[in-house]
């Protein structure tokens, strides 16, 4: 289950807490994302449905998930300090070494050990989303992103969920206006395997068709009348023609959410918020 860097800190805050309806925090989580995260939350069958019609929703977790929202949450550390990690590198790049960031912040008021830090950078560059020259048996000098880090960096996700929703798919940024979309080419509901190459496909099961597309249509028209150049438009309607094809050949919600949250990203703050309850209604209609 991938799911968004944003949902695993709420997650991961939500588990820690002893009351079982929660007002997340501001410093948890903006106030303009809580509803896409309890739409993502929701999907994944971890919290409790706010069916409330004005304010923000309150977070309870499900009582039959709390094992695995505990499991899930466990992620968030490890994410945190890779992410913290990848932003110095960025904000600092061919400088030092990985060295030169230990020890970042604590997580959650809870220290990072060393070993904890080395093991992030050991991902990081087994992942190929930092490079620079080894030393010493631990630690990279002059580390810097690769192409693949800048592309996680910015996804809105953990780096390890990043890896696992990407693979067989190679992305490349193009610009919308002032924010970035992902256009994600690759092989669309099929992996090839063996020396013969033979493609192998994932059949939907469960899928509300009629749900489905009900809500992707409804987006269509809301980024028809959007303001947007040309374009951006059709660029948008490529990935949304992507992840019509990804839904209808078996994949789960978990990364149709990632698609749709890498596309989210990219557009305009207030169209994406706008967007936010259909995406969560189109997901929902998918199988687990």
């Amino acid at each position: 289950m991938s799911l968004s860097f944003a949902a695993l800190n709420v997650l991961n805050f939500l588990v820690d807490q002893i009351e079982n309806d929660q007002v997340v925090p501001a410093d948890v989580c903006p106030q303009d994302e809580l509803s896409e995260i309890h739409h993502e939350l929701l999907a994944q069958n971890l919290v409790v449905k706010d069916d409330r019609l004005a304010g923000d929703p309150n977070f309870c977790i499900l009582p039959a998930a709390r094992a695995s929202a505990r499991r899930l949450s466990k992620r968030y550390r490890q994410a945190a300090i890779q992410l913290e990690i990848m932003s110095k590198i960025e904000n600092n790049p061919d400088y030092g070494s990985t060295e030169n960031y230990y020890p970042p912040a604590s997580v959650r008021g809870i220290p990072v050990a060393k070993g904890e830090y080395q093991r992030a950078v050991s991902h990081l560059t087994e992942w190929d989303l930092i490079k620079g020259f080894k030393y010493g048996g631990e630690g990279l000098i002059r580390p810097e992103l690769t192409p693949n880090g800048y592309s996680a960096l910015e996804s809105g996700y953990s780096p390890e969920d990043w890896i696992s929703m990407n693979k067989g798919h190679t992305p490349t940024i193009s610009n919308i206006g002032d924010t970035n979309t992902m256009n994600i080419n690759g092989p669309v509901g099929a992996a090839q395997q063996g020396d013969h190459n033979t493609a192998t496909v994932t059949q939907n099961v469960g899928i509300d068709a009629e749900g489905f597309e009900s809500a992707l249509r409804q987006i269509r028209e809301i980024i028809d009348s959007a303001n947007l150049e040309d374009e951006d438009r059709e660029a948008v309607h490529t990935q949304l023609e992507m992840i019509d094809e990804q839904a209808k050949n078996g994949a789960t919600q978990g990364r149709i959410w990632g698609f749709f949250r890498i596309l989210g990203n990219a557009l305009p703050k207030a169209l994406a918020t706008e967007l936010a309850d259909l995406i969560g209604q189109a997901v929902s209609s998918l199988p687990a």
